[in-house]
């Protein structure tokens, strides 16, 4: 009986995947997976490095190789290369490298002040282990010159690998050459709408969870929220379902990544649950929207006015956001 339970919200779950609607804002598809440093040149322009998460740009990723590889390999056929007003370059280490005339581009860069600076630019992109490196140039002398491997290498140095942070969520810094520091980036507050619905099994017995809340999106990657999350269990002693309600405070990322929340209840009318004052957990969202989570519930003490018990119990679940 109880399995059977569990499949059928697996399969609810499984159902409202298709018929929500989203409701986050646009940072809510942002490219999760790579940390990023983008650095703001004396010249104007800029270069944008991305790695996998989690590793040390320091320790682990061979950016130096690849920008002297490419260099290397580029000052073997530039005399070669036609002057194109626009071009494309496309380089993966130790397989090709490819020049393409493309049509006239604006770019418009972002500098450490939140506004835009135009800049006419070509783009170059270095593709290697772990690690890509994006160009913006405007002569073919640009990419040669000794001060583009020293203004990486600053930036790089600036960077502190927090193994308690770094290890678990990507992150995003900017550097100014001109300042020679990182810049912290602008704060954008967007309020919006979360939503979840998960299916899971606490103390033995399958539930479905509806939550909503009021969210604000902090630049384009986390996001604090207050919600109501509304749990709903089938009782077969009474044939019927009974439900709690908690309200949730989460912080967590945008798009695909994890997301911290505590709860507490408000409303007990699950018999089982009966004596739960909070409850704390972390869930983990893919790219295709879909959560994985556990939580850690805590029950007051009988009679011991202010106090928890020691025993604890766990639920796991399975859901999606929208």
């Amino acid at each position: 009986m109880k399995k059977l339970l569990l499949l059928q919200v697996l399969a609810i779950s499984l159902l409202c995947q298709t018929s929500l609607v989203a409701q986050t804002p646009k940072y809510r598809h942002t490219e999760s997976g790579v940390d990023r440093l983008t650095i703001e040149r004396t010249n104007g322009q800029q270069i944008e490095m991305t790695w996998t998460a989690i590793l040390n740009i320091k320790k682990q990723v061979p950016w130096q190789e690849l920008l002297r590889g490419f260099q290397t390999d580029f000052a073997k056929v530039v005399q070669d290369i036609p002057v194109y007003n626009y071009c494309s370059i496309n380089y993966i280490q130790g397989e090709s490298l490819v020049v393409d005339e493309v049509v006239g581009q604006e770019t418009y860069t972002v500098n450490e002040r939140g506004g835009f600076d135009y800049v006419k630019s070509n783009a170059c992109r270095l593709q290697g282990k772990d690690v890509t490196i994006t160009i913006a140039f405007d002569t073919y002398d640009e990419l040669q010159d000794e001060a583009l491997y020293d203004e990486v290498q600053a930036a790089v140095e600036k960077i502190k690998h927090r193994f308690y942070i770094s290890n678990v969520t990507a992150e995003r810094y900017i550097y100014s050459a001109t300042s020679q520091g990182l810049v912290k980036p602008p704060v954008r507050l967007e309020l919006f709408v979360p939503g979840r619905i998960m299916g899971g099994v606490f103390r033995n017995r399958a539930f479905v969870e509806l939550g909503l809340g009021v969210g604000v999106a902090i630049n384009d990657r986390n996001f604090v929220a207050l919600g109501l999350d509304y749990m709903t269990t089938y009782a077969g002693d009474i044939q019927r379902t009974e439900s709690d309600t908690y309200l949730s405070l989460r912080l967590g990322e945008l798009g695909s990544g994890a997301t911290a929340d505590i709860g507490f209840n408000i409303r007990n009318g699950i018999r089982a649950n009966e004596g739960v004052a909070l409850r704390a957990g972390l869930t983990y969202t893919t790219k295709s929207g879909m959560n994985l989570g556990a939580r850690y519930y805590i029950s007051e003490r009988t009679g011991d006015i202010g106090g928890f018990s020691d025993a604890v119990d766990f639920d796991f679940g399975i859901g999606w956001s929208f």
